[in-house]
């Protein structure tokens, strides 16, 4: 995805896109876009649910901001308090590795030579088409405040 289409998800979305700035979000999410096949609600579930999942762990949409995987690869200070990286392919892509969704979401993981945690979780695309799986990324929220 370029940038101006990624800006434009972004917008669409009704989140900021984390750009190089003076101020660092409390988190950063990092994931695909999602196929929104002109359906209108898509944007406002996924808000919904990104939403709702921050409020899990004590932050808001608000202070968040959305980042393309291809564009994290290059996160530069001022860090975010937390990335939050959505899906098998942009954990992958992040962490630079083949491991399997499953086994990345076991651990929180930190971004290159940082100690900025990543959380690794289900993609909101999975998670609205498999509702039960929202119990299992409430989990992965959670461990991250359990080993805090």
């Amino acid at each position: 995805m370029d940038t101006a289409t990624h800006r434009k998800y972004c917008a669409f979305l009704g989140i900021t896109c984390w750009e190089s700035t003076s101020t660092a979000p409390s988190c950063l999410i990092i994931g695909e876009a999602l196929p929104l096949k002109n359906n209108p609600t898509v944007p406002s579930k996924t808000r919904t649910l990104l939403s709702n999942m921050l409020k899990s762990i004590g932050l808001s949409l608000k202070d968040a901001r959305i980042m393309h995987p291809t564009s994290a690869l290059t996160i530069a200070p001022p860090y975010p308090q937390l990335l939050l990286v959505m899906g098998e392919l942009s954990a992958q892509q992040l962490l630079q590795t083949d491991a399997p969704l499953p086994i990345l979401r076991q651990t929180t993981h930190t971004y290159g030579d940082t100690a900025l945690p990543v959380i690794v979780t289900h993609h909101p695309a999975y998670l609205l088409q498999h509702p039960l799986c929202k119990k299992e990324a409430l989990r992965d929220l959670l461990s991250h405040i359990a080993g805090a």
